[in-house]
């Protein structure tokens, strides 16, 4: 009885433990998406105060012609800042996906059972855990097994 009393009294501790780590972390984070926020107010700032700049030079040129202003919201979307000593993941440029021919290239007995739909959904998994489409070699259907043996097997038992 004393040793149950013991452990739940460490689990309460270790829960209470863990719940004030939690609300620290979120105060943290909550800390930094005002920092952010700040950030992005100044950013807005310059961003309309370089629009406003911009915008005498190009009214005292009459003889040239006028071009729409681009809004300082568009102009945020295409500029990302990054601040210095923090990483941003990269981006890559997506690669059109391979094309499956409707007749295979080569005469394969399997893949005449395996209709052009299935290949590319198995294309595009491959694709989706990072691999290259030209890492698949073959698709093959499973091939079935004998049904007499299937019959033996159920009839000994077996799974």
């Amino acid at each position: 009885m004393d040793l149950q009393l013991l452990a739940l009294i460490v689990l309460a501790i270790l829960c209470v433990l863990q719940w004030r780590h939690s609300a620290s972390r979120m105060q943290e984070m909550e800390r930094k998406i005002a920092e952010l926020a700040e950030v992005k107010d100044d950013l807005q700032r310059l961003l309309a105060k370089q629009g406003q700049q911009t915008a005498p030079a190009s009214a005292s040129q009459t003889a040239a012609p006028k071009e729409e202003p681009v809004p300082t919201h568009a102009v945020a979307a295409h500029q990302s800042v990054v601040p210095v000593g923090q990483r941003q993941p990269a981006v890559v440029a997506a690669r059109p996906m391979a094309t499956v021919p409707a007749e295979p290239t080569a005469p394969q007995a399997d893949v005449s059972d395996i209709s052009p739909e299935v290949v590319a959904v198995i294309m595009a998994a491959v694709a989706a855990y990072g691999y290259s489409p030209a890492a698949i070699r073959s698709i093959k259907a499973k091939k079935r097994q004998n049904a007499h043996w299937i019959m033996a097997g159920r009839l000994a038992g077996m799974r």
